[in-house]
Order: structure tokens, then C-alpha cells, then sequence
């Protein structure tokens, strides 16, 4: 009786798809030509691990390279790779258009990975890119990782990829949506990319934290800032992942070519991401990140060097340390106003040496192309053209995009801002003012019950000397037990120690940050500080800068560099665990410490 069921459905079965069979024939079924093929690949995609991954082209990080494919490879065993999409920076700017695609094959030592003519043709068609294989000629973020493509995915087919910097945004998204689309769902994309250039450890490891934050944020418009050499195949990578589902990050590594050697690679360090996108939903955390800086003045022998030059001379050996911070803070020692200057061609004698204005124009150049988006008026030189030239300075910044606080003359100005759901504030102690150090506590005490945290620039001290004053101690000590958690000092013109309070960290003054004064050592090495901070602790980079007497800015050569560090260390006040932390330049605090 059993088998007579089972015969019976079997004949019914083959009557089913004979009789279908029939209507397809005569066309009155519409049935998709590859439906078998998709059913059993969107099975085989659903065991996808990994959709995507970041790794490095440069060769020094042939081991993260190498560990980033196995990893890849071995989450995604179950499926059948098919179908990589390669992204790299286009480095030499080589044929038309923002992206450009290859359709050649491509020799991998003993074996050949082939182009994706199906898919690249319709990229070529679609318009969005241009197939140009001349334009991959020595080009070394595709050619370094493609033996890795044939290891790891020898079934795979290859789209190569190169993207243009400065590729707008809805551009990037029309292509992440064309690929997410039309490749195959046993497809990957592999971002070609090294990270943080030309700096040196301590800042490329705190602008490494801003990329891989923005990676777990699934910030898509937050890459444009980043310090990555592939603005454009980040914010790719991202969408491409999330239009499939894949949210979440992994970090997989994260180093340097100065960690690898061994040694600090001053101004030609290169940092290195590893990771890919999982399954999973967006790791969302809180997290904000600031480069405070010294004293600028863009008047006097400064502004004649500009004319001369231009407004980028003066900081374009270091315009990656601008990048990836949230906010770059600098004290303006001056106005921005349309008067004409007084000071240029003045003896020290004069009394207009001293008094400072900006030129509109070369100000806000100087300002943009550094990225500095806020500055602390609260100084002795903002008022040097009045009200007048106060109001001028401010209509300018505005003009410009440049925040600001510190006004001398509103004993409750300060600036508050909600940074990835971190509220910090910034409030400005300026003893020329007139408004007390008692009055700025109490406006402390009051901001911090709107915030999470609250920096003081404090503009004070005495000029040229490389100690803080009892002064400055007691009003630090105020500020902090009212409630700041770090003081930003200024004013001295040279750089003075640091000191550890009640777990808080106070720099008596960073000294210059732009300035004409080239008759001191001690005023030619400067100091910039940048803060990672989140609902733990903070991170530090203490990174040396050094004026030459040309007025050109550079990384502080390492014997500079370190001497300043050692002096900092010596006359900090501080336990020898931190005063170790100042000598290595980079110092972490833990607020339940």
C-alpha cells in the first residue's frame, strides 16, 4: 500500500513538470532563464562570513595582507567565491573619469586570474566607469594584492577598480548600487588601501582610531576627512557591505611601518587597516577627537611671507596631521579685519609691533586648507582694532565656516557641542580680560552639568619662560576642581610642562603653533596635541613641530623632537609611569583611574 502512495506522487510530480514544461515551451509561463542558478547561489551567499575586507597594497605589510585574505577565506569556506571586485586608489591619476576598470586578465606567478568581462562590460556600458587597461600600468594597489586574489580565490574572477580622489559622494553611492546590483551573490570587494601618510606613529595611531570608528559607525560622510589614501573606495566598501546586509565590522590588525621596522620613520611613516564586514547590525560607540594648537599669527614678518609664498607654504609639510579630527583648535593671536596691517616693517621698540590684524583673505585660506574649524579669541591681541576689529574677526570667521569662543568680553562665553552623542564643551580662561579665574571656575561648574567633558584653553603665564608660575598652578588646580577634565594653555610663546591632577591632564602652554619669532630654539619647537576621547578614557598624542627659520613648519626632527619630550618628562609634575608616557609621546588615561 505504501509504495502505491509513493508511485502515485512521483506520477503526479513528473505530470506537474511535464505540463509546465509545455506552457514554457509555448511561452505562457515567464520564467527566469538562470532561476535554478539563483536559488542555489543566494543558499550558498547566505553562508557568507565575509562580504568585504580592507587590506594593504604596500609590500612592508605583506603579513597583514597575507592573514586578511586566509581570514577571508576561511570565513567565507562553505561558499564558492566567484567573483572579487578589486578597489584601489588610482595613484598616478591615470585615464578618464573618476573610476576606471581593466577587462585584460591578469598573471599571477604560475597561474592566470580573469577579468569579469560579463560585469566590466556592463560597468563600461552603465557609464559610471571607463574601461582603460593603459590606465593600470605599475598600478601597485591592484598588482600587489592580485597573487593574493589567485591564493585565496582561484575560482574567482577579477573586476579591477581604480578611483580618482575627490570622486563625489552620490557618484560613489551610484556605483556601490550598480555593483551591489549586477554582481553575483557569491561576489566580495576588496578594498585596496594603506591609511595614515606621511606623519609619524603616535598621530597615524590616533588617526587609525578615527578610520576604524567610522568603519563601525558605518559613517559613510565621515570618511571625507579621513587621513586613507582611498576617500572614495571607504565610503564604496561601506555601502557595498550594507546594501548586502553585511553591518558590522571586524578589526582584524592595525600597525605601521614604524612599528614593523622598529624604528620611528619621522614624516614618512605609513599606517595599515585590516578588517571586514560580517553580518550583524552597526557597532554604534561614542567618540570624539580634537588637535589643539599653539599661538597663530598671520601678521608681521608672517604675512610678508605669505605675500611672498603663498598661504599654504608655511604648514604644507604637515597637512595630514590637519586630517581626521573632529576639530582642529588653534589660539587666534590677532583680528581679521580689512585694515591694513601696522605692524609689518616695525621694530620690537615700536609700540605697533605688538598690534595685530589678518588679512581676510589669506586668513581663510590658511584656515581651510588646514582645516582649522575652531579657535579661542580669548587672548591679549583680539582686541588690538577695538570692537571694531573684534566684530570684523568674528563676521570673518563665519565667512569662513570657523567656529569660535572665548569672546573677552562675555564672561559666560563658551562653545558645546554633541559629537557622536558625546557632549563636549570648551571654555576659555584669558587673564588680560579682566574677568577673574574665580568667575571662569563658576562658569565651569555650570557647563559641566550640560556636558561630558570640558577642555579650558587658558591664555596665561609669563612670555619666554619654560616653567609654569605658582599662578598658573593654583588656577589649573581651580579650573580642574570645578569640573574640567583638561587645561589648554597658551600665551608664552614656548612650550612648558605638564602636569597630572587629580587624574587630569593639564599642558601649561603648547607655545607657537604659526608665529614670526625665529630668534629661540626655545620658540621654534612647537607643540600640537591631539585627544581621542570617549565615554572611558582618553588618548594623547604629543606630536613636536618645528619652525624653520624660513617659517616652514615641519615634524620635529628626532633628536628635536626628543629633547623636547625628555625636558617635558624631567619638569612634569607627574608619577614616573606618566612621565614615561611624555617621553614616548603618547599618553592614555582611564577616567575610573
Amino acid at each position: 500500500m505504501r509504495r502505491v502512495q509513493i508511485f502515485s506522487i512521483l506520477v503526479v510530480l513528473i505530470a506537474i513538470v511535464f505540463i509546465v514544461a509545455l506552457r514554457i515551451q509555448k511561452n505562457e509561463v515567464q520564467v527566469e532563464p538562470n532561476i535554478l542558478q539563483n536559488i542555489f547561489s543566494k543558499k550558498e551567499a547566505a553562508s557568507f562570513e565575509a562580504i568585504s575586507f580592507v587590506s594593504p597594497h604596500h609590500l612592508v605589510a605583506e603579513k597583514m595582507m597575507e592573514k586578511i585574505f586566509s581570514q577571508a577565506a576561511e570565513k567565507n569556506r562553505n561558499s564558492k567565491v566567484e567573483q572579487i571586485i578589486l578597489v584601489s586608489p588610482n595613484h598616478f591619476n591615470l585615464g578618464r573619469g573618476w573610476a576606471v576598470v581593466s577587462d585584460a586578465d591578469w598573471l599571477a606567478e604560475n597561474s592566470v586570474v580573469k577579468g569579469d568581462k560579463e560585469l566590466i562590460g556592463e560597468l563600461g556600458k552603465s557609464g559610471l566607469v571607463h574601461v582603460e587597461n593603459d590606465a593600470f600600468q605599475k598600478e601597485h594597489g591592484i598588482e600587489n594584492l592580485v597573487p593574493l586574489v589567485a591564493k585565496y580565490f582561484p575560482e574567482a574572477k577579477l573586476v579591477p577598480l581604480i578611483v580618482r580622489d575627490g570622486m563625489p559622494a552620490e557618484k560613489i553611492d551610484g556605483l556601490a548600487k550598480f555593483l551591489s546590483g549586477k554582481s553575483g551573490e557569491n561576489s566580495m570587494l576588496i578594498l585596496s588601501a594603506d591609511f595614515s601618510h606621511t606623519l609619524e606613529k603616535n598621530i597615524s595611531r590616533l588617526h587609525d582610531r578615527q578610520v576604524i570608528g567610522m568603519l563601525k559607525n558605518l559613517d559613510f560622510d565621515g570618511t571625507e576627512k579621513l587621513d586613507v589614501d582611498c576617500v572614495p573606495g571607504l565610503r564604496l566598501l561601506m555601502k557595498f557591505s550594507a546594501s548586502r546586509g553585511f553591518e558590522k565590522f571586524i578589526l582584524m590588525d592595525n600597525s605601521n611601518s614604524s612599528e614593523i621596522y622598529g624604528k620611528n620613520f619621522i614624516g614618512e611613516n605609513t599606517s595599515y587597516v585590516t578588517g571586514y564586514f560580517t553580518k550583524g547590525k552597526v557597532s554604534k560607540f561614542s567618540e570624539a577627537s580634537f588637535l589643539f594648537l599653539g599661538d597663530l599669527m598671520l601678521d608681521r614678518d608672517t604675512r610678508t611671507l605669505i605675500r611672498r609664498k603663498n598661504p599654504d607654504f608655511i604648514t604644507e609639510k604637515i597637512q595630514r596631521l590637519f586630517w581626521s579630527q573632529d576639530y582642529n583648535i588653534a589660539n587666534l593671536e590677532g583680528s581679521i579685519t580689512d585694515s591694513p596691517t601696522v605692524s609689518v616693517g616695525t621694530t620690537p621698540e615700536e609700540k605697533s609691533h605688538f598690534a595685530f590684524t589678518f588679512d581676510p583673505q589669506e586668513s581663510g585660506i590658511f584656515l581651510k586648507n588646514n582645516r582649522i574649524n575652531l579657535v579661542n579669541i580669548g587672548n591679549n591681541h583680539i582686541l588690538n582694532f577695538k570692537l571694531e576689529g573684534l566684530e570684523e574677526t568674528k563676521n570673518n570667521l563665519a565667512a569662513n565656516g570657523v567656529e569660535y569662543f572665548g569672546n573677552p568680553l562675555e564672561a559666560d562665553n563658551y562653545w558645546l557641542k554633541n559629537i557622536r552623542g558625546l557632549k563636549i564643551a570648551l571654555v576659555s580662561y584669558n587673564q588680560f580680560s579682566g574677568i577673574g579665574a574665580e568667575t571662569t571656575a563658576n562658569l565651569i561648574k555650570n557647563v559641566k552639568t550640560k556636558s561630558d567633558f570640558v577642555a579650558v584653553y587658558a591664555h596665561w603665564g609669563t612670555e619666554y619662560q619654560l616653567k609654569e608660575n605658582e599662578s598658573q598652578r593654583k588656577k589649573a588646580h581651580m579650573f580642574v576642581d570645578a569640573g574640567a577634565d583638561m587645561v589648554i594653555g597658551s600665551h608664552p610663546h614656548v612650550v612648558e610642562p605638564l602636569e597630572v591632577y587629580k587624574n587630569k591632564i593639564i599642558f601649561y602652554s603648547l607655545g607657537n603653533f604659526v608665529f614670526d619669532q625665529y630668534f629661540s630654539e626655545d620658540t621654534k619647537i612647537l607643540l600640537s596635541v591631539a585627544v581621542t576621547l570617549d565615554q572611558n578614557g582618553l588618548e594623547i598624542a604629543l606630536v613636536p613641530l618645528y619652525q624653520n627659520r624660513n617659517g616652514q613648519i615641519e615634524l620635529a626632527p628626532e633628536q628635536k623632537r626628543q629633547t623636547l619630550l625628555e625636558r617635558l618628562a624631567d619638569d612634569s609634575t607627574a608619577d614616573d609611569a606618566t612621565k614615561q608616557e611624555i617621553r614616548g609621546g603618547y599618553i592614555i588615561r582611564k577616567y575610573n583611574e
